[in-house]
């Protein structure tokens, strides 16, 4: 019922099955998504552990687990799985570039660039769940 909502409030995912990820590969992660769901007013019931994304992706679609994840990742559709915004404002995550001190690489000149683009828009456009007027 949830996956045709424009957006969900955490405490809905109450009582559902969550996927994990490992810890070497997305320090925090699982702790993060624990945190979000404590304060919400549950605890997450982690049920499995995604390796990849695409065997995350075949355990929601398989298994009727969910799970949190970037909001860029609408844009890779998988079948049987629907991807909601989350309405909380404080569930975030930070996003950090990392690069060898030294000289800066063209590459990663163009990545900031356009990463600034991005939070200038976000600053100046409200999201869609934001634009939307408040339920009676």
């Amino acid at each position: 019922p949830l996956a045709s909502s424009p957006g969900i409030s955490l405490l809905q995912l109450s009582g559902e099955s969550f996927i994990g990820a490992p810890e070497e590969d997305m320090p925090g992660r699982d702790r993060w998504i624990a945190q979000l769901c404590k304060r919400a007013g549950f605890r997450a019931n982690f049920v499995h552990t995604g390796d990849t994304l695409s065997q995350t992706f075949s355990i929601i679609a398989g298994e009727g687990c969910v799970t949190l994840g970037p909001a860029y990742l609408r844009h890779y559709p998988a079948a049987g799985v629907a991807m909601i915004p989350i309405q909380e404002d404080y569930a975030t995550w930070d996003f950090l570039i990392v690069w060898q001190r030294g000289r800066t690489p063209a590459s990663i000149h163009a990545m900031l660039d356009c990463l600034a683009e991005v939070v200038k828009q976000q600053q100046t456009q409200p999201s869609p769940l934001q634009a939307r007027p408040p339920h009676a």
